[in-house]
């Protein structure tokens, strides 16, 4: 894939986050339990998998596991910077460390799979 097609959608996928973290939505959780949870591990394993595919496109011959470390502490920082954001910046919203550890979770998940993927490739 182009590495301009792959940072424009890395970008698209950030500024959705961001959207979607400081701005308040009323949305059905389907009954399902901590249903937000999924929503958190879900954005930040799309996250490091997007980001990771844009520096693999810059650098095929790059050490994997130092572009995989970069993604990972990327999206953990991004995540708490939202969780901070909203508890700043917003007024239905509050900062939540459980939102942060399925941010961390969905982030290291990906991390494992790309790992298994690519490294040794």
């Amino acid at each position: 894939m182009h590495k301009n097609i792959l940072l424009g959608a890395a970008i698209l996928w950030t500024v959705a986050i961001t959207i979607l973290s400081l701005v308040t939505l009323k949305v059905s959780d389907g009954g399902i339990s901590n249903a937000d949870k999924y929503v958190h591990f879900t954005f930040y394993f799309v996250f490091t998998t997007a980001w990771f595919l844009f520096l693999r496109s810059t650098s095929p011959k790059a050490r994997i596991v130092k572009n995989i470390i970069v993604c990972f502490f990327l999206a953990v920082a991004y995540g708490a910077l939202m969780e901070v954001l909203q508890g700043l910046l917003t007024v239905n919203r509050s900062a939540d460390i459980m939102d942060a550890l399925a941010n961390t979770t969905g982030s290291l998940a990906a991390s494992l799979i790309l790992y298994r993927m690519y490294h040794n490739k």
